[in-house]
């Protein structure tokens, strides 16, 4: 980027399952716009997966996580994925619209005793890459090389 240009918009929707799991994904998102404060300006938006899930709130969700360069999803590993959000699993993206760079799931607790069917842990490891014992990232394949690379390389540094 030129100096006194414009950064680009940068757009990230954090899906979460509890508001404990919340300071993972922010973790994660800090660390993201960190590395690459020099050329985009973040903006996000933060959905409670229940929230996003009704019908009142479920278009509006969809709309933002359509349009996020980058999902970052906090969750119980071992808790059952909702059928709406496994569309990243094999699709490059939702809708007419871009898929996301990246897919970010940040899987917290995963108790082997207990793991429901398509729970979180099983379907984020058949769709994404596990760059850390908590964190799968999925790269779309239809955007080129360059941006995944650029986009997820700066997630395998330590958070």
């Amino acid at each position: 980027m030129s100096p006194g240009a414009p950064a680009e918009k940068f757009f990230v929707v954090i899906i979460y399952e509890r508001l404990t799991y919340v300071r993972k994904a922010m973790a994660a998102y800090l660390h993201l716009m960190r590395e690459l404060a020099d050329d985009f300006a973040p903006d996000f938006r933060l959905w409670r997966m229940d929230i996003a899930l009704m019908p009142a709130f479920a278009a509006e969700a969809e709309r933002d996580i359509a349009s996020a360069q980058v999902i970052i999803i906090a969750v119980n590993g071992s808790q059952p994925c909702p059928s709406a959000f496994q569309r990243w699993r094999g699709e490059v993206g939702p809708g007419d619209g871009p898929p996301p760079r990246a897919v970010i799931a940040v899987i917290a607790e995963i108790n082997e005793t207990t793991v429901a069917p398509e729970c979180w842990h099983d379907v984020m490891r058949t769709a994404a890459r596990q760059i850390h014992p908590e964190i799968f990232v999925c790269d779309p394949p239809s955007y080129p090389a360059a941006i995944d690379h650029q986009t997820t390389a700066s997630l395998e540094k330590p958070i």
